[in-house]
C-alpha cells in the first residue's frame, strides 16, 4: 500500500500539463491544511511540484522557438 507521500509524488509526476499541476497544488494544499502531510513533506513535495512546473515550462519555451 502506497503512502500519502508516495501517492502525491507520482500525482506530481504524471500530471500532464500546467493545469493538472495546478490541480495537484491545490489538493496538497487541502491535505497539509487537514494535518495528512506535516510542514517538511509540505516542503518536499512543493519543491517536487515547483520543479515539475520548471520543467514543462522548459519545454514549453523550447516548442515555442523552434515554431517561431
Amino acid at each position: 500500500m502506497k503512502s500519502n507521500i508516495q501517492s502525491m509524488r507520482e500525482r506530481i509526476k504524471n500530471a500532464p500539463d500546467m493545469e493538472a499541476l495546478s490541480k495537484v497544488n491545490e489538493s496538497l494544499e487541502r491535505l497539509y491544511n487537514n494535518g495528512i502531510f506535516t510542514a517538511k513533506q509540505l516542503l518536499e513535495l512543493d519543491h517536487e511540484l515547483m520543479h515539475r512546473s520548471n520543467v514543462m515550462r522548459g519545454y514549453a519555451n523550447i516548442r515555442a522557438s523552434r515554431n517561431a
